[in-house]
């Protein structure tokens, strides 16, 4: 264990997968036995160095403010240069760092709407879902709708979806999975796309009747590609 005192300072370098804030945005706290702290961010380096311990020795923690994390379920690169100086600036010590960071769950998607065009029992119509991605989405993004088992889908191939453009009949449907796939939908986005979406669907049929208690419903999930690896939200 090295020992640490005051003014001893830290430095660490954030995976690019990280969206930082600008340099003079940046906010560093203190969490356990760390009463005040000084920090620095330069590019992807923060600096910091503790000013008032609660402990003189012991575990210390805190925090950065302002960071947005990775949007999608996919390891970033391994934190870099991890070391350590004293006031004077010599070398104390240096991490060999293994250390990323994933997000174990996806977002939730709070924006959508399901509209029929019939609302008539066991009437074979057009449905429209509405939703706005709570992440953005690359332009090699792919959007899967998943039906649930109390609708049945009579046409397994015309389909309409619409970001910043429209595209037709861009979707796989595979019925044994009840999930339709639709990929190419942010072709015309230069990077990512991050708005309203609109599927439509023929086929559908409308349920004859639900117990109160069920609650299967219809599912939408975008991923990063068509390997549907990695899901967003």
């Amino acid at each position: 264990m090295v020992p640490l005192e005051l003014k001893d300072r830290f430095f660490f370098e954030f995976p690019d997968q990280v969206t930082l804030p600008a340099s003079d945005e940046i906010e560093c706290e203190g969490v356990l036995n760390v009463n005040d702290l000084y920090c620095k961010l330069d590019g992807n380096v923060l600096t910091f160095y503790f000013e008032e311990l609660e402990v003189e020795t012991g575990d210390f923690k805190f925090q950065v403010n302002n960071v947005t994390t990775y949007y999608n379920t996919e390891a970033s690169d391994t934190f870099g240069s991890i070391y350590m100086t004293d006031k004077n600036k010599y070398s104390v010590l240096q991490v060999t760092s293994t250390i990323s960071l994933q997000n174990k769950y996806p977002a939730m998607i709070t924006q959508y709407s399901l509209k029929q065009d019939s609302y008539v029992q066991k009437v074979i119509n057009k449905y429209t879902f509405e939703f706005t991605p709570t992440n953005k989405i690359p332009n090699t993004g792919v959007v899967v709708l998943i039906w649930p088992q109390t609708v049945e889908l009579f046409d397994l191939e015309q389909c309409k979806i619409s970001a910043r453009n429209t595209y037709k009949d861009n979707c796989q449907v595979f019925a044994g999975k009840r999930t339709i796939v639709f990929e190419n939908a942010f072709q015309d986005v230069s990077t990512f796309y991050q708005g309203k979406i609109v599927i439509e669907k023929e086929g559908f049929e409308n349920i004859e009747f639900v117990e109160a208690e069920y609650t299967d419903g219809f599912v939408i999930q975008t991923y990063t590609d068509n390997s549907l690896d990695y899901i967003i939200d």
